[in-house]
Protein backbone atom coordinates (compact mmCIF):
# COMPACT_ATOMS: atom_id res chain seq x y z
CA UNK A 1 0.00 0.00 0.00
CA UNK A 2 1.59 3.57 -1.23
CA UNK A 3 2.67 6.01 1.43
CA UNK A 4 2.04 3.54 4.53
CA UNK A 5 4.10 2.97 7.21
CA UNK A 6 5.10 -0.60 8.44
CA UNK A 7 6.01 -0.99 12.38
CA UNK A 8 6.18 -4.31 14.28
CA UNK A 9 3.17 -4.65 15.12
CA UNK A 10 1.17 -4.61 12.01
CA UNK A 11 3.90 -7.39 10.31
CA UNK A 12 3.54 -9.47 13.05
CA UNK A 13 -0.73 -8.27 13.22
CA UNK A 14 -0.45 -9.22 8.82
CA UNK A 15 1.44 -12.59 9.60
CA UNK A 16 -1.08 -13.95 11.31
CA UNK A 17 -3.76 -13.81 9.15
CA UNK A 18 -1.78 -16.45 7.22
CA UNK A 19 -2.17 -20.04 8.31
CA UNK A 20 1.48 -20.49 7.83
CA UNK A 21 2.72 -17.58 10.30
CA UNK A 22 5.37 -19.06 12.55
CA UNK A 23 5.20 -15.81 14.27
CA UNK A 24 6.16 -15.70 18.42
CA UNK A 25 5.21 -12.20 20.23
CA UNK A 26 8.05 -10.89 21.22
CA UNK A 27 7.32 -8.02 23.48
CA UNK A 28 5.25 -8.21 26.96
CA UNK A 29 2.12 -6.14 27.20
CA UNK A 30 2.58 -2.96 28.98
CA UNK A 31 0.47 -3.64 32.52
CA UNK A 32 -1.58 -0.78 34.73
CA UNK A 33 -2.76 -1.85 38.12
CA UNK A 34 -4.46 0.51 40.39
CA UNK A 35 -5.94 -0.45 44.12
CA UNK A 36 -9.95 0.05 45.20
CA UNK A 37 -11.43 -1.67 48.05
CA UNK A 38 -11.09 -5.26 48.26
CA UNK A 39 -9.71 -5.43 44.71
CA UNK A 40 -7.07 -4.57 42.17
CA UNK A 41 -8.16 -3.02 38.75
CA UNK A 42 -5.55 -4.33 35.40
CA UNK A 43 -5.53 -2.78 32.13
CA UNK A 44 -3.02 -3.73 29.55
CA UNK A 45 -2.19 -3.19 26.07
CA UNK A 46 -2.03 -6.30 23.17
CA UNK A 47 0.88 -6.16 20.95
CA UNK A 48 0.19 -6.90 17.26
CA UNK A 49 0.60 -10.50 16.20
CA UNK A 50 -1.03 -11.99 19.61
CA UNK A 51 -4.58 -13.09 20.92
CA UNK A 52 -4.65 -12.44 24.66
CA UNK A 53 -2.12 -12.44 27.97
CA UNK A 54 -1.38 -14.51 30.90
CA UNK A 55 -1.69 -12.51 34.16
CA UNK A 56 0.63 -13.54 36.86
CA UNK A 57 0.20 -12.52 40.47
CA UNK A 58 1.74 -12.83 44.21
CA UNK A 59 1.20 -11.07 47.59
CA UNK A 60 3.61 -10.34 49.99
CA UNK A 61 1.20 -9.81 52.60
CA UNK A 62 1.63 -6.61 54.61
CA UNK A 63 5.01 -5.88 53.80
CA UNK A 64 5.78 -3.12 51.20
CA UNK A 65 8.78 -4.94 48.89
CA UNK A 66 11.76 -3.07 47.42
CA UNK A 67 12.20 -4.13 44.83
CA UNK A 68 9.11 -5.74 45.02
CA UNK A 69 9.82 -9.93 44.15
CA UNK A 70 8.58 -11.13 40.68
CA UNK A 71 5.58 -13.69 40.17
CA UNK A 72 6.41 -16.57 38.67
CA UNK A 73 4.25 -20.16 37.03
CA UNK A 74 3.99 -21.13 40.10
CA UNK A 75 2.07 -17.98 41.62
CA UNK A 76 -1.50 -17.02 40.69
CA UNK A 77 -2.66 -17.29 37.43
CA UNK A 78 -4.89 -15.22 35.64
CA UNK A 79 -6.37 -16.85 32.17
CA UNK A 80 -8.39 -14.22 30.07
CA UNK A 81 -10.31 -14.50 26.94
CA UNK A 82 -8.97 -13.51 23.48
CA UNK A 83 -9.08 -9.36 22.70
CA UNK A 84 -9.18 -8.92 26.53
CA UNK A 85 -7.59 -5.77 27.71
CA UNK A 86 -8.71 -5.38 31.30
CA UNK A 87 -9.75 -7.71 34.32
CA UNK A 88 -10.88 -6.50 38.34
CA UNK A 89 -9.47 -9.01 40.75
CA UNK A 90 -11.20 -9.07 43.71
CA UNK A 91 -11.93 -11.02 47.03
CA UNK A 92 -8.25 -9.12 48.36
CA UNK A 93 -7.25 -7.79 51.89
CA UNK A 94 -6.92 -4.10 52.20
CA UNK A 95 -3.52 -3.25 52.85
CA UNK A 96 -1.52 -6.27 51.56
CA UNK A 97 1.04 -5.09 48.55
CA UNK A 98 0.65 -7.43 45.28
CA UNK A 99 2.50 -7.71 42.86
CA UNK A 100 2.24 -8.80 38.68
CA UNK A 101 3.34 -10.29 35.54
CA UNK A 102 1.91 -10.43 32.28
CA UNK A 103 2.58 -12.33 29.12
CA UNK A 104 1.29 -11.91 25.79
CA UNK A 105 0.08 -15.53 23.65
CA UNK A 106 -0.71 -16.63 20.76
CA UNK A 107 -1.30 -19.87 18.49
CA UNK A 108 2.23 -20.38 18.24
CA UNK A 109 3.57 -19.13 21.85
CA UNK A 110 4.14 -16.35 24.38
CA UNK A 111 6.52 -13.88 24.99
CA UNK A 112 8.11 -13.19 27.69
CA UNK A 113 6.85 -12.13 30.88
CA UNK A 114 6.94 -7.96 31.57
CA UNK A 115 8.63 -6.20 34.14
CA UNK A 116 6.95 -6.51 37.73
CA UNK A 117 3.87 -4.00 38.12
CA UNK A 118 4.59 -4.00 42.26
CA UNK A 119 3.42 -3.03 45.55
CA UNK A 120 -0.05 -2.43 44.56
CA UNK A 121 -2.02 -2.10 47.51
CA UNK A 122 -6.22 -2.78 47.61
CA UNK A 123 -7.56 0.29 50.35
CA UNK A 124 -10.52 0.52 52.30
CA UNK A 125 -10.84 4.34 51.25
CA UNK A 126 -12.81 5.18 48.18
CA UNK A 127 -12.94 7.97 45.56
CA UNK A 128 -16.53 8.05 46.63
CA UNK A 129 -18.45 8.84 49.86
CA UNK A 130 -20.66 5.91 48.86
CA UNK A 131 -20.24 2.02 49.46
CA UNK A 132 -20.64 -0.18 46.87
CA UNK A 133 -20.46 -3.98 47.88
CA UNK A 134 -23.65 -5.53 47.52
CA UNK A 135 -26.86 -5.39 44.83
CA UNK A 136 -30.23 -6.69 44.85
CA UNK A 137 -29.88 -9.45 42.67
CA UNK A 138 -33.14 -10.20 40.51
CA UNK A 139 -33.54 -13.90 38.86
CA UNK A 140 -36.37 -12.14 36.02
CA UNK A 141 -39.29 -14.10 37.24
CA UNK A 142 -39.91 -14.20 41.21
CA UNK A 143 -38.32 -11.34 42.54
CA UNK A 144 -38.58 -7.69 43.17
CA UNK A 145 -38.80 -4.21 45.69
CA UNK A 146 -41.54 -2.27 46.39
CA UNK A 147 -41.34 0.86 48.33
CA UNK A 148 -43.48 0.72 51.60
CA UNK A 149 -46.59 2.86 50.85
CA UNK A 150 -48.43 4.16 47.76
CA UNK A 151 -49.15 7.61 49.89
CA UNK A 152 -49.13 10.71 47.92
CA UNK A 153 -47.15 12.64 50.33
CA UNK A 154 -44.06 10.12 49.99
CA UNK A 155 -43.54 9.29 46.68
CA UNK A 156 -41.68 11.78 44.59
CA UNK A 157 -42.93 10.38 41.17
CA UNK A 158 -46.40 10.96 41.94
CA UNK A 159 -48.65 13.39 39.93
CA UNK A 160 -51.84 14.95 41.24
CA UNK A 161 -54.90 16.50 38.62
CA UNK A 162 -55.12 18.99 41.34
CA UNK A 163 -52.10 20.79 40.57
CA UNK A 164 -52.47 22.38 37.10
CA UNK A 165 -48.85 22.08 35.11
CA UNK A 166 -46.97 24.87 33.08
CA UNK A 167 -47.30 24.83 29.61
CA UNK A 168 -44.48 26.70 29.00
CA UNK A 169 -41.53 25.34 30.42
CA UNK A 170 -38.01 27.74 29.49
CA UNK A 171 -34.93 25.01 28.37
CA UNK A 172 -33.36 23.54 31.22
CA UNK A 173 -35.54 24.68 33.60
CA UNK A 174 -38.68 22.86 35.62
CA UNK A 175 -41.93 24.14 35.41
CA UNK A 176 -42.81 27.06 37.38
CA UNK A 177 -45.89 24.68 38.34
CA UNK A 178 -45.79 21.52 38.02
CA UNK A 179 -44.22 18.06 39.92
CA UNK A 180 -40.82 17.68 38.36
CA UNK A 181 -38.42 14.39 39.51
CA UNK A 182 -35.42 12.33 38.94
CA UNK A 183 -34.32 9.08 39.37
CA UNK A 184 -31.03 7.95 39.30
CA UNK A 185 -29.92 4.03 39.27
CA UNK A 186 -26.38 1.69 38.83
CA UNK A 187 -27.68 -1.89 37.32
CA UNK A 188 -26.02 -5.25 35.28
CA UNK A 189 -28.42 -6.91 33.65
CA UNK A 190 -27.47 -10.28 32.85
CA UNK A 191 -30.25 -11.43 30.54
CA UNK A 192 -31.89 -9.40 27.78
CA UNK A 193 -33.36 -12.38 26.14
CA UNK A 194 -36.57 -10.77 26.79
CA UNK A 195 -37.16 -7.04 27.98
CA UNK A 196 -36.21 -6.14 31.54
CA UNK A 197 -37.98 -3.65 33.99
CA UNK A 198 -35.86 -1.81 35.81
CA UNK A 199 -38.09 0.26 37.65
CA UNK A 200 -42.05 1.44 37.32
CA UNK A 201 -44.29 3.75 39.64
CA UNK A 202 -47.10 1.78 38.87
CA UNK A 203 -50.80 1.77 40.35
CA UNK A 204 -53.15 -1.26 39.42
CA UNK A 205 -56.77 0.14 38.42
CA UNK A 206 -59.86 -2.37 37.88
CA UNK A 207 -59.32 -2.15 34.57
CA UNK A 208 -56.08 -3.08 33.89
CA UNK A 209 -55.74 -1.00 30.78
CA UNK A 210 -55.75 2.07 32.80
CA UNK A 211 -52.61 1.28 35.27
CA UNK A 212 -50.77 4.26 35.70
CA UNK A 213 -47.40 3.28 34.66
CA UNK A 214 -44.26 5.78 34.75
CA UNK A 215 -41.71 3.16 33.56
CA UNK A 216 -37.99 2.07 32.24
CA UNK A 217 -37.40 -1.06 30.65
CA UNK A 218 -34.48 -2.34 28.52
CA UNK A 219 -35.76 -4.30 25.63
CA UNK A 220 -33.90 -7.41 23.61
CA UNK A 221 -31.94 -4.49 21.21
CA UNK A 222 -29.96 -3.21 24.16
CA UNK A 223 -32.85 -0.25 23.99
CA UNK A 224 -33.92 1.73 26.88
CA UNK A 225 -37.38 2.60 27.04
CA UNK A 226 -39.43 4.52 28.96
CA UNK A 227 -43.17 4.83 29.18
CA UNK A 228 -45.90 7.91 30.94
CA UNK A 229 -48.87 7.03 30.63
CA UNK A 230 -51.18 3.71 30.19
CA UNK A 231 -52.57 1.72 27.68
CA UNK A 232 -55.04 4.59 26.09
CA UNK A 233 -52.71 7.52 26.58
CA UNK A 234 -49.02 7.48 26.69
CA UNK A 235 -45.87 9.71 26.20
CA UNK A 236 -43.20 6.68 24.85
CA UNK A 237 -39.50 6.95 24.16
CA UNK A 238 -36.74 4.52 22.68
CA UNK A 239 -33.15 4.96 22.86
CA UNK A 240 -30.52 3.88 20.05
CA UNK A 241 -30.07 0.18 19.62
CA UNK A 242 -27.40 -1.42 22.15
CA UNK A 243 -26.84 0.97 24.30
CA UNK A 244 -27.00 -1.40 26.99
CA UNK A 245 -25.54 -5.03 27.14
CA UNK A 246 -25.98 -7.76 28.98
CA UNK A 247 -23.01 -8.67 31.95
CA UNK A 248 -21.98 -4.69 31.98
CA UNK A 249 -22.84 -2.02 34.58
CA UNK A 250 -24.67 1.10 33.95
CA UNK A 251 -25.30 4.42 35.66
CA UNK A 252 -28.83 5.83 33.84
CA UNK A 253 -30.46 9.27 34.88
CA UNK A 254 -34.32 10.23 34.24
CA UNK A 255 -35.80 13.62 34.67
CA UNK A 256 -38.67 15.48 34.18
CA UNK A 257 -39.23 18.98 34.12
CA UNK A 258 -42.66 18.73 35.28
CA UNK A 259 -44.51 20.63 32.43
CA UNK A 260 -47.93 19.51 31.16
CA UNK A 261 -48.04 16.34 29.17
CA UNK A 262 -51.19 16.67 27.26
CA UNK A 263 -53.67 16.99 25.90
CA UNK A 264 -53.44 19.06 22.64
CA UNK A 265 -52.13 17.16 19.56
CA UNK A 266 -50.21 20.16 18.55
CA UNK A 267 -48.17 20.02 21.15
CA UNK A 268 -46.82 16.83 21.83
CA UNK A 269 -43.38 17.75 20.96
CA UNK A 270 -43.19 20.53 23.68
CA UNK A 271 -44.24 17.22 25.80
CA UNK A 272 -41.80 15.17 24.26
CA UNK A 273 -39.42 17.55 25.83
CA UNK A 274 -40.29 17.05 29.20
CA UNK A 275 -38.14 14.45 29.78
CA UNK A 276 -34.61 13.72 29.19
CA UNK A 277 -32.03 10.73 29.37
CA UNK A 278 -28.76 10.56 30.27
CA UNK A 279 -25.86 7.71 30.82
CA UNK A 280 -23.09 8.34 33.51
CA UNK A 281 -19.38 6.48 33.06
CA UNK A 282 -19.78 4.93 36.19
CA UNK A 283 -15.89 5.03 36.03
CA UNK A 284 -14.99 8.54 35.38
CA UNK A 285 -18.17 10.48 35.97
CA UNK A 286 -18.76 11.86 32.03
CA UNK A 287 -22.60 12.23 31.58
CA UNK A 288 -23.84 11.55 27.71
CA UNK A 289 -27.41 13.04 27.27
CA UNK A 290 -29.16 10.21 25.06
CA UNK A 291 -32.34 11.76 24.52
CA UNK A 292 -31.80 13.31 21.17
CA UNK A 293 -30.39 9.68 19.76
CA UNK A 294 -33.47 7.52 20.20
CA UNK A 295 -37.14 8.05 18.97
CA UNK A 296 -40.29 9.28 20.93
CA UNK A 297 -43.91 8.27 19.49
CA UNK A 298 -47.44 8.67 21.42
CA UNK A 299 -50.55 6.99 22.51
CA UNK A 300 -53.73 8.99 21.61
CA UNK A 301 -53.18 12.27 22.97
CA UNK A 302 -50.54 11.17 25.99
CA UNK A 303 -51.21 11.88 29.12
CA UNK A 304 -53.07 14.45 29.97
CA UNK A 305 -52.75 17.00 33.08
CA UNK A 306 -56.43 15.68 34.70
CA UNK A 307 -54.91 12.28 34.90
CA UNK A 308 -53.26 11.41 38.20
CA UNK A 309 -49.76 9.31 38.31
CA UNK A 310 -50.19 7.30 41.73
CA UNK A 311 -49.37 4.03 43.20
CA UNK A 312 -46.02 2.15 44.47
CA UNK A 313 -42.60 2.73 43.33
CA UNK A 314 -41.25 -0.72 41.95
CA UNK A 315 -37.58 -1.87 41.52
CA UNK A 316 -37.24 -4.66 38.82
CA UNK A 317 -40.85 -5.15 38.26
CA UNK A 318 -43.82 -3.59 36.58
CA UNK A 319 -46.81 -3.78 39.87
CA UNK A 320 -46.42 -7.32 40.79
CA UNK A 321 -47.03 -8.78 37.06
CA UNK A 322 -44.23 -11.70 36.41
CA UNK A 323 -43.70 -10.85 33.06
CA UNK A 324 -40.39 -9.01 31.85
CA UNK A 325 -38.70 -8.87 35.33
CA UNK A 326 -35.39 -7.74 36.00
CA UNK A 327 -32.67 -10.23 35.81
CA UNK A 328 -28.99 -8.81 37.21
CA UNK A 329 -27.94 -6.44 39.82
CA UNK A 330 -29.16 -3.65 41.08
CA UNK A 331 -27.24 -1.44 43.22
CA UNK A 332 -28.78 1.75 43.87
CA UNK A 333 -32.12 3.55 43.08
CA UNK A 334 -32.54 6.76 43.95
CA UNK A 335 -35.69 8.79 43.77
CA UNK A 336 -36.15 12.84 44.39
CA UNK A 337 -38.55 15.39 43.63
CA UNK A 338 -36.94 18.83 41.72
CA UNK A 339 -38.16 21.90 42.81
CA UNK A 340 -40.53 24.26 40.66
CA UNK A 341 -38.97 26.93 38.66
CA UNK A 342 -35.28 26.09 39.00
CA UNK A 343 -32.71 24.68 36.84
CA UNK A 344 -32.30 21.53 36.41
CA UNK A 345 -29.58 19.16 37.72
CA UNK A 346 -26.58 19.66 35.68
CA UNK A 347 -24.29 17.18 34.58
CA UNK A 348 -21.90 17.71 37.78
CA UNK A 349 -25.26 17.06 39.82
CA UNK A 350 -26.22 14.14 37.82
CA UNK A 351 -22.81 12.08 37.85
CA UNK A 352 -23.12 12.70 41.59
CA UNK A 353 -26.58 11.25 42.40
CA UNK A 354 -26.05 8.30 40.17
CA UNK A 355 -21.85 7.41 41.04
CA UNK A 356 -22.24 9.01 44.74
CA UNK A 357 -25.62 9.51 45.88
CA UNK A 358 -24.85 10.00 49.19
CA UNK A 359 -22.55 12.99 48.91
CA UNK A 360 -24.95 14.07 46.05
CA UNK A 361 -27.45 14.18 49.32
CA UNK A 362 -24.80 16.14 51.57
CA UNK A 363 -23.87 18.23 48.34
CA UNK A 364 -26.95 19.46 46.89
CA UNK A 365 -29.66 18.68 49.42
CA UNK A 366 -28.51 18.42 53.24
CA UNK A 367 -29.97 22.61 54.02
CA UNK A 368 -31.54 23.69 50.94
CA UNK A 369 -35.14 23.90 50.21
CA UNK A 370 -36.96 20.84 49.08
CA UNK A 371 -40.61 19.62 47.68
CA UNK A 372 -42.91 17.11 48.80
CA UNK A 373 -44.28 15.12 46.32
CA UNK A 374 -47.87 16.27 46.74
CA UNK A 375 -46.83 20.24 46.42
CA UNK A 376 -46.37 22.30 43.89
CA UNK A 377 -43.67 24.89 46.03
CA UNK A 378 -41.21 24.37 48.39
CA UNK A 379 -41.92 22.67 51.92
CA UNK A 380 -39.03 23.60 53.87
CA UNK A 381 -35.59 25.96 52.67
CA UNK A 382 -33.93 22.96 55.28
CA UNK A 383 -33.08 19.65 54.14
CA UNK A 384 -32.36 17.29 56.52
CA UNK A 385 -31.58 13.74 57.43
CA UNK A 386 -34.00 12.30 59.48
CA UNK A 387 -37.96 11.98 60.82
CA UNK A 388 -40.20 14.78 58.57
CA UNK A 389 -37.10 16.87 57.15
CA UNK A 390 -36.76 15.58 53.66
CA UNK A 391 -37.59 12.13 53.54
CA UNK A 392 -40.95 12.40 51.74
CA UNK A 393 -39.11 13.99 48.88
CA UNK A 394 -36.10 11.55 48.52
CA UNK A 395 -35.37 8.11 49.02
CA UNK A 396 -31.50 6.74 48.61
CA UNK A 397 -31.57 2.92 48.09
CA UNK A 398 -28.04 1.39 48.16
CA UNK A 399 -29.72 -2.24 48.32
CA UNK A 400 -27.74 -4.13 50.91
CA UNK A 401 -24.98 -1.45 51.20
CA UNK A 402 -27.16 1.06 53.61
CA UNK A 403 -27.56 1.61 57.35
CA UNK A 404 -30.29 -0.96 58.26
CA UNK A 405 -30.57 -2.46 55.62
CA UNK A 406 -31.69 -6.26 56.28
CA UNK A 407 -32.66 -9.03 54.15
CA UNK A 408 -36.11 -8.38 53.93
CA UNK A 409 -36.20 -3.99 53.68
CA UNK A 410 -34.04 -1.77 52.09
CA UNK A 411 -33.63 1.81 54.09
CA UNK A 412 -33.65 4.47 52.26
CA UNK A 413 -30.38 6.44 53.58
CA UNK A 414 -32.36 10.11 53.88
CA UNK A 415 -34.04 8.13 57.32
CA UNK A 416 -32.80 5.13 57.46
CA UNK A 417 -34.95 4.24 60.80
CA UNK A 418 -38.39 4.92 59.56
CA UNK A 419 -39.77 2.02 57.99
CA UNK A 420 -42.40 3.51 56.03
CA UNK A 421 -39.28 4.49 53.86
CA UNK A 422 -38.51 1.23 53.34
CA UNK A 423 -38.46 -1.01 50.01
CA UNK A 424 -40.03 -4.26 50.67
CA UNK A 425 -37.97 -7.51 49.13
CA UNK A 426 -40.06 -9.98 47.62
CA UNK A 427 -38.16 -13.17 47.31
CA UNK A 428 -35.35 -11.36 46.27
CA UNK A 429 -32.36 -10.95 48.23
CA UNK A 430 -28.76 -8.80 47.99
CA UNK A 431 -25.44 -10.22 46.68
CA UNK A 432 -21.70 -9.10 46.93
CA UNK A 433 -20.30 -7.20 43.96
CA UNK A 434 -17.56 -5.21 42.61
CA UNK A 435 -18.62 -2.27 40.21
CA UNK A 436 -15.95 -1.15 37.95
CA UNK A 437 -14.87 2.69 38.81
CA UNK A 438 -16.80 2.42 42.18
Amino acid sequence: VFNRTFNADDAATDCMKSDNCSYVPQTAPTLSASGRSASIDLTWNLPGGTDNATIYWRTSGGAFENPPTAPTASNNVINVADNQTSYTLTGLTNGDYYHFVIRANNKNGSSPVSAVTGNVQPTSSSSTTTTWTKALDLNGSSGYARNHNNWNGQNPLHRLSSITPSNSVSSGQTAASGQPWAVAAVFKPTDLSTSRTLWTQSKVESDSRHNDSVKIEIDTNGRIFFNYGDNYNALQWRSANSLITAGNWYGLYVDFNGGSTGVSSGDINRYYSRFQFKLVNLSNGSVTDITSGGSWSNVNSSYGTTQDVGGYFYVGSYVTSTANRFQGQIASTVVTTLRTGQSLPDDTEVAMIVRDPIKWMTTYKIGNPWRKPNENADYSSNFATGSATGEQGTKIWLMGDGTNDSSSNIASQVNSSNSVQYLQLNSASTTSVSIPGL
